[in-house]
């Protein structure tokens, strides 16, 4: 599976770009293709050097992303096209998200493994349910300090916007179908006003991920500051 990241225009920290990348290893994103405007050259450098190495993912690639056009809405059809393009016949499974958008399985399975029942041919478009999780709230009572985000700010709320996976993507593809399935959700991280904070649940789905979460060697290895010499 693979998953394209629109490039960073907020500043993300380098602690928020390693978490999403560590979640959705253990998820079971095997390839990701980083678009950048300059804003994240650092750290995505630094992620490109383990490209293939033990415990990494299989591939890691970055791309320059700085398009000429004001037309934001041509910006987002010509990275969609890109993308489609570079991941076309090589995986089974691809979404384009941004850094705060986390896909999370209902279960504790990888998102393929929630995908099985799909065929391995025809192209479909999954519309996932889209959630708003408040990071100005409180940290789950049940998190500590040094976890990641994810595993912290679970109150979260539905919110009318859709996300997309794109099962067997090719570049063009007739007759594809466009489903919702219930088997998985794109949690956005931002913050909530009072009306979405009022509205908001606990969401446990990614604490059944917690184990994997605090073992991936990648976060590990960002905690300690062993590979990044800082973690910031």
């Amino acid at each position: 599976m693979a998953l394209c990241i629109r490039p960073d225009m907020f500043g993300h920290s380098k602690s928020d770009i390693v978490e999403f990348i560590g979640f959705h290893q253990v998820v079971g994103v095997t390839d990701f293709i980083a678009y950048d405007i300059g804003i994240q050259d650092g750290i995505l450098t630094k992620l490109k050097m383990l490209e293939g190495l033990p415990s990494f993912v299989r591939s890691f690639s970055v791309l320059a992303w700085n398009f000429p056009f004001e037309d934001s809405a041509l910006s987002v059809k010509a990275l969609e096209l890109d993308c489609i393009l570079r991941t076309s016949g090589r995986v089974r499974v691809m979404g384009i998200v941004s850094w705060d958008h986390y896909i999370v399985p209902n279960r504790k399975v990888t998102i393929l493994s929630s995908l099985a029942n799909f065929g391995r041919k025809k192209t479909v478009l999954l519309n996932l349910l889209v959630q708003i999780c408040c990071l100005n709230m409180k940290d789950d009572k049940h998190s500590e300090k040094t976890w990641p985000l994810v595993l912290r700010k679970t109150r979260c709320t539905s919110v009318s916007k859709e996300g997309t996976l794109v099962v067997n993507p090719r570049l063009r593809e007739g007759g594809q179908r466009t489903i919702r399935p219930l088997s998985n959700v794109m949690s956005w991280y931002h913050e909530c006003n009072e009306s979405q904070k009022a509205m908001s649940s606990y969401d446990v789905r990614p604490s059944r991920f917690l184990d994997s979460i605090i073992s991936n060697e990648l976060l590990k290895l960002w905690k300690s500051g062993i590979l990044f010499g800082d973690t910031v």
